[in-house]
């Protein structure tokens, strides 16, 4: 079916993936450091264990996709957690 794409375990890193279709995609244990993520469909694809320091993603892919053990930055898990409703203080 379109979207349901198995891609585990595959090196995706530095691609341009902007608009893809991943719905339900299967991109567990993926290499996607330092893609381009802006504006792809992620509902429901699992991301776990992937790779995603450097990537750019949009806020909603990071509240549609599963990311149990992802690997990101320090700015992705920011944004993560803005995304998810928590308030970020980094002063005291």
């Amino acid at each position: 079916a379109p979207g349901r794409a198995d891609l585990r375990n595959t090196v995706l890193a530095g691609l341009k993936l902007t608009e893809a279709n991943l719905v339900q995609a299967d991109l567990r244990g993926a290499d996607l450091s330092g893609a381009d993520l802006t504006g792809a469909r992620l509902q429901h694809a699992r991301l776990d264990n992937a790779d995603l320091r450097g990537a750019r993603l949009d806020a909603d892919a990071l509240v549609q996709a599963r990311l149990t053990g992802a690997r990101i930055d320090i700015d992705t898990a920011i944004r993560f957690a803005v995304a998810h409703g928590l308030r970020v203080d980094l002063g005291r």
